[in-house]
């Protein structure tokens, strides 16, 4: 009871005090939470934001760096911000500043700060006035005014003295002169663009309306051969001038003055083919085209060869000299058997129906065994057979050329490259007019004197014509052929080693062996160049090759001994057919050759055989003795 009572009591008492307060003045707090200033300082300079609409927005220079910047910040009384006031922040993107006012509320703020456009570009540029073709803009590197130098490449037809412009640049830039300006372009315009921070930038555009380069890509060397004239010949280009007038086709030598203005007959532009006829009448050569389309603009071809049209004989190309190994000029031609090349510009497709000759005296001779060589426009010959009746030597021969129904289509003077004329030597018999020695010692040597002894030439083209002159040495019915040395037309030597003693018959038979030998009734005395001894051949035998014991060998016996000599020299010959013994075997009384080979032994076994051996004694003097070979039985 008492404590319900207590307790009814003190909530009396809390009761009247909460009456009490309620009776008592309250303070009203500030609910401001503006923003009033926004400001951001920059290299010393301060820049004050706008704060509208809960944004704040300022454009600072262009070359802040937004991401450390720390704006100073003012606002209501007793309110508070977030972020504070000098705190740095990255404005690269929008930060949000929160107000918050004495009574709690709150407002928020979006802080946009961006930097002034430096951008001053050109990006676009075109020409809305050009005629119809290509067009192209480059931008080159800087030009020695240090501007940016724009090139605009536009049709050949364009009237670049008034060209329109169209050009787009940076945003919030502006140009100068203007787009859409129509200007004279024949010079270079300088154009200004200034962008939104006053930055300026300068730059050059160029226009060319020339044509390109013009250049050929089908004409090739052998591309036209058999062209004949006026045939019409189609160029493939990569450009032609849309003024059907200036292009201009020219036909020349590659190697010469004469030139040729070629005829268009048709120009295709979709496909920059240029069509022209050939002259009416050209000369088989090789020539170039050139192709003009403007000033300053042409092509010349490759050299090409056009052999349709009249054949040229040209010259006698140059010859191998053996001695030097250079090209010289040649000067002469040996009849019959020389192969020479003469450069001649003719109809590859019709080779095989022409014919070639010589001509003197209105007398043609063929020439042999023609060969073109198509890389080099030769054609290889050999110098026609000795006619009969015969002809002279001489410097006035022509090259005449015949087609199959023997026309005469071409020809010229026998000429070298230096257009001087070619002497041609028609070969003759040796004549042969004395000797250096009409009586010598064995192994002497001799020269014969006398005319067409030799034949100088190149290159031996058949077998008419052979390598060297020979001297033809008879003895009792015995011929001995020796190659003639030191040769010259005139003049010619040999040895006589080996040589039989005896008077010799001398016939000479020169490089053309089909002329025969001399007919001049000369001899020649050989005598022996040994000292006679009392050592004699007793006996010479050859055994045949059945022989049990000496198959195939010579055998040589004398009538004393040879123990006090020795043998230099020990040799068999039969007509033409020589052994020199050098692996011989001897004894007290003789020496015998080993086996003989085959071909040896036929000959010296079934025709008359002879031979000798030399001594030579102790004072070294040589002594030689001689022996007919007869068959052993």
């Amino acid at each position: 009871m008492k404590k319900g009572l207590l307790l009814l009591l003190m909530t009396m008492a809390i009761w009247s005090c909460s009456k009490d307060s309620d009776d008592t003045p309250q303070v009203k707090l500030s609910n401001l939470k503006e923003m009033t200033s926004f400001k951001i300082t920059v290299e010393g300079k301060s820049y004050e934001a706008e704060i509208k609409d809960n944004f704040i927005q300022a454009v600072l220079p262009s070359s802040t760096d937004l991401t450390k910047l720390s704006p100073e910040i003012k606002i209501s009384e007793k309110a508070k911000v977030t972020p504070n006031s000098g705190v740095v922040q990255d404005f690269t993107k929008t930060v949000e500043y929160t107000v918050m006012a004495e009574d709690k509320s709150t407002k928020v703020y979006k802080a946009v700060i961006t930097k002034t456009n430096s951008q001053k570009a050109i990006e676009s540029f075109a020409f809305v006035n050009l005629p119809e073709g290509a067009s192209s803009y480059v931008w080159k590197n800087k030009n020695p005014l240090d501007m940016d130098t724009l090139v605009c490449k536009v049709p050949y037809l364009s009237n670049i003295k008034a060209l329109t412009s169209k050009i787009t640049v940076s945003s919030k830039a502006t140009i100068d002169p203007a787009s859409g300006t129509t200007l004279d372009y024949s010079k270079p315009v300088k154009y200004t663009v200034k962008a939104e921070d006053g930055s300026k930038a300068e730059y050059l555009v160029i226009v060319d309306n020339s044509i390109e380069q013009v250049k050929f890509s089908n004409i090739t060397r052998d591309g036209f051969r058999s062209k004949k004239p006026n045939d019409v010949i189609v160029l493939q280009t990569n450009t032609l001038s849309p003024v059907k007038e200036n292009n201009k086709v020219k036909l020349r030598f590659s190697k010469g003055t004469t030139v040729f203005d070629l005829k268009v007959t048709s120009i295709d532009y979709k496909t920059n083919q240029i069509s022209v006829a050939l002259p009416a009448g050209f000369e088989n050569n090789e020539y170039v085209l050139s192709l003009e389309i403007e000033k300053n603009n042409s092509v010349t071809s490759i050299p090409f060869v056009l052999d349709g049209g009249s054949i040229n004989f040209q010259n006698v190309a140059d010859v191998l000299d053996p001695y030097t190994g250079n090209y010289v000029v040649c000067n002469r031609l040996l009849m019959p058997g020389e192969r020479f090349r003469a450069n001649i510009y003719l109809e590859h497709a019709k080779f095989s129906t022409y014919k070639f000759f010589l001509r003197k005296d209105g007398r043609d001779f063929a020439l042999l065994n023609s060969k073109l060589n198509s890389t080099l426009e030769q054609v290889e010959f050999v110098m026609p057979n000795l006619p009969n009746p015969a002809v002279k030597s001489g410097s006035d021969f022509e090259l005449v050329i015949k087609d199959a129904n023997n026309k005469e289509v071409g020809g010229n003077r026998l000429v070298n490259t230096k257009k001087s004329n070619i002497s041609v030597i028609v070969a003759e018999a040796p004549i042969v007019k004395s000797l250096s020695k009409t009586k010598v010692k064995e192994g002497d040597q001799v020269i014969i004197f006398g005319e067409n002894i030799f034949y100088n030439y190149v290159e031996i083209g058949s077998g008419v014509l052979t390598k060297s002159s020979t001297v033809r040495l008879t003895l009792n019915g015995n011929m001995r052929n020796i190659e003639l040395t030191g040769v010259s037309s005139n003049a010619g030597s040999f040895t006589t080693k080996g040589m039989d003693p005896g008077t010799y018959k001398v016939e000479v038979t020169n490089n053309i062996p089909s002329l025969g030998a001399s007919k001049q009734e000369i001899t020649l005395i050989v005598e022996s160049s040994t000292t006679p001894i009392s050592v004699k051949v007793d006996s010479a035998e050859i055994h045949s090759d059945k022989d049990p014991y000496f198959a195939q060998q010579i055998l040589v016996s004398f009538n004393e001994s040879i123990e006090a000599y020795d043998i230099k020299e020990f040799r068999i010959s039969s007509n033409s057919t020589f052994y020199e013994v050098d692996n011989y075997i001897r004894n007290k009384y003789g020496v015998s050759t080993p086996k003989l080979p085959n071909d040896k032994y036929n000959v010296f076994y079934n025709n008359p055989t002879t031979g000798y051996v030399i001594l030579v004694d102790k004072n070294n003097k040589e002594h030689k003795l001689t022996f007919t070979v007869s068959k052993a039985k």
